[in-house]
């Protein structure tokens, strides 16, 4: 076990030293000139334009650029923003908990519909249960998060005047965003769900426990369910770093605070010290979060993990 998480840690640290330098390089191929965007609305001249490219450290080559960049964020300094003039790891921080909160929340709600909607599928294979569960997983799949989203505010905001449309500032504001993120999220978990209990329910040792007088609903819930949880643990740790990463449309629409309205924010500023310290969060925690689904599913699947 401990040789391989060395492995494992040791392909994480090189993976996101890799992310830092895409994130490094694609962040100067964005349009436009940081420097201008902060004194455009002054109407500075150009010799204040080419003063502040140079105290930012702008004017140097790319290769100081990044050794300098990279030098900092080994010490844990993200650098300060350029539109706000304060630090980026104040600013994510203070972000971070709105969309962690709405993540969280949204990925109970997809394990309390997904997981159920495949074991009823799998329950009732061929049957329409089976055939009602599988569209409300592709619906779910495919359905997008804007409209789904807008639908929701129309009907429980206009229409019902329920819950709030807007806002981050109590649970009825944060139930909407999360049903929504919930119900696009909880369709691959019933796919991998169904399948997954499907092939097992067809293995040999599952047909002699049949054969030996357990009911269907016994071989599910004794022998099928702990090996259908190893994909359901994985495809969940990387469902919950797609929703880190990817609520920007969900806090756009519920106007809510969080991290993807910093992203939006920061790239239309040319921001660039938020827009890496942005990037830079997701990576990580898709990569950490990948390490631990990994050795969830060794944990749980010994002979398929720590190896």
């Amino acid at each position: 076990m401990l040789s391989y998480l060395r492995r494992r840690l040791i392909v994480a640290a090189l993976t996101l030293l890799g992310i830092a330098t895409m994130v490094f390089l694609l962040v100067r191929l964005l349009p436009g000139d940081p420097a201008e965007t902060m004194l455009a609305r002054s109407g500075a001249s150009p010799q204040a334009v080419a003063a502040l490219r140079s105290e930012l450290g702008l004017d140097r080559p790319l290769p100081l650029q990044y050794a300098g960049w990279l030098s900092e964020l080994l010490q844990g300094n993200l650098g300060r923003s350029l539109y706000y003039n304060r630090p980026v790891t104040q600013l994510i921080g203070e972000q971070f908990a709105y969309t962690l909160r709405l993540a969280l929340a949204a990925l109970a709600w997809a394990w309390l519909a997904g997981p159920a909607l495949g074991i009823a599928a799998a329950y009732w294979a061929g049957r329409w249960p089976d055939r009602l569960a599988t569209l409300l997983a592709v619906l779910g799949a495919t359905v997008p998060v804007f409209w789904s989203g807008l639908l929701l505010i129309w009907l429980f905001s206009v229409r019902l005047g329920w819950l709030p449309a807007t806002g981050a500032g109590s649970w009825q504001a944060l139930l909407m965003p999360s049903l929504v993120l919930g119900f696009a999220t909880a369709g691959p978990l019933a796919r991998i769900a169904r399948v997954t209990l499907l092939e097992v329910l067809a293995q040999p040792y599952v047909v002699a426990a049949r054969a030996k007088g357990l009911t269907r609903r016994q071989v599910l819930l004794r022998h099928a369910l702990r090996n259908a949880l190893v994909p359901l643990v994985t495809v969940s740790g990387l469902q919950l770093s797609f929703l880190l990463g990817g609520t920007v449309i969900t806090e756009t629409v519920f106007n809510r605070p969080g991290i993807g309205r910093l992203l939006v924010d920061a790239i239309l500023n040319r921001d660039l010290p938020v827009v890496q310290g942005v990037a830079l969060l997701t990576a990580g925690f898709y990569v950490i979060l990948n390490l631990l689904v990994d050795l969830a599913a060794g944990w749980l699947s010994p002979q398929a993990g720590w190896q």
